[in-house]
């Protein structure tokens, strides 16, 4: 199954495309977390070269898709760029857009998606078995993490890498998962940190790579 990304400003705003894709039996992860770290010019290179295909929807403006392709467009990935119905809103990036890049329109039926995506993955057959490679630079622990976790376990996982050496309480991380803070939710947090340190630690890089701080939250810990 081919993993897609969707850069967003609006999780809710792009779940009507993220289920059609699903439907079309690609696995999609949509993040706000990665579009504001990309924007921050953050290094979060070893989380999207995972990725051979990156959507930008629409509630992402020409100018910032542009300033985005520098840093999305390589590696022979490819970029889709959400767009409804108006020719209009093709103009101006077609100069500066890499080789694979390609506009969908997202307010066509189901069928229609799945035939446009089927050319666009057609590239990417072999990628479970050969994926793209990243790079050298401390990328290992997230290659090996991000083929083992759940979707779930890697939005959390996402939201710590990027904040790595600070503190992210509790709140914030179920905020940011699922939009609530609950009792509930924190039950499934605590069980989903769980789970992912238990990987860490089946991969032997120690289950401390994620610190629980007593009364504050969770810290990444790379270095340690």
């Amino acid at each position: 199954m081919i993993r897609l990304l969707i850069l967003t400003k609006n999780i809710i705003a792009t779940e009507e495309l993220a289920e059609k894709l699903r439907f079309s039996n690609y696995e999609v992860f949509c993040s706000t977390s990665i579009l504001k770290a990309l924007q921050n010019q953050r290094q979060v290179s070893n989380l999207i070269e995972y990725f051979p295909i990156i959507i930008v929807d629409a509630t992402i403006s020409n100018l910032e898709l542009k300033s985005l392709l520098p840093q999305i467009g390589n590696q022979g990935r490819s970029i889709v760029r959400e767009v409804q119905h108006s020719s209009s809103e093709k103009k101006g990036i077609d100069s500066e857009a890499p080789n694979s890049f390609y506009y969908l329109e997202s307010n066509k039926n189901v069928e229609f998606i799945r035939d446009q995506f089927a050319e666009i993955a057609s590239h990417y057959q072999d990628f479970d078995s050969d994926p793209i490679k990243l790079k050298e630079d401390n990328s290992r622990i997230s290659d090996l993490t991000l083929v083992n976790m759940t979707k779930l376990e890697l939005q959390a996982w996402t939201i710590l890498l990027e904040q790595s050496g600070e503190v992210v309480s509790r709140d914030e991380l179920c905020l940011k998962i699922w939009g609530e803070v609950s009792s509930s939710r924190l039950a499934q947090l605590s069980t989903l940190i769980k789970n992912i340190k238990s990987k860490f630690q089946e991969s032997n890089f120690g289950e401390e790579v994620i610190r629980s701080i007593w009364g504050k939250g969770y810290r990444v810990d790379l270095n340690e």
